[in-house]
């Protein structure tokens, strides 16, 4: 969302791809559960789309023509917690939970200028699955 001629608006979708590796360290508690820290970092690759009422709030309210909108490419970081519990010698079970931080740069270019925001673009991931080893 960004305010446009005094009102908000809802801009577009935006998509942050990251490429990441890092480093982490398991421990095991007991000879069923271990637990696993780890911290990712990388590159994202954004990208940014215009819904139709952003491009006809920047035309009806500014006056604007031409509108286009990008998104930069920015620098990630994951910190996760990963929790595994053997249920019994073929079943296990996973909890994974991690927070990416990423800011990319919103820019929105019309005839009338150029409009740049940082978007906080994080968000909180929460994995859970059940595992069967074939092994």
């Amino acid at each position: 969302d960004r305010p446009v001629g005094g009102l908000i608006t809802e801009l577009g979708e935006l998509k942050v791809r990251p490429i990441m590796a890092g480093y982490g360290y398991s421990y095991r508690m007991n000879r069923r559960l271990s637990v696993t820290g780890d911290v990712l970092g990388g590159y994202a690759f954004g990208s940014i789309g215009l819904v139709p009422s952003a491009v006809d709030a920047y035309e009806r309210r500014l006056g604007a023509q031409s509108v286009t909108a990008r998104a930069s490419n920015t620098l990630v970081l994951k910190p996760e917690l990963s929790v595994w519990y053997d249920l019994n010698k073929d079943f296990g079970l996973n909890v994974n939970a991690g927070y990416m931080i990423a800011r990319p740069d919103v820019i929105v270019e019309t005839a009338t200028g150029q409009d740049k925001r940082t978007a906080r673009a994080d968000q909180f991931i929460l994995k859970v699955g059940v595992v069967y080893s074939i092994f």
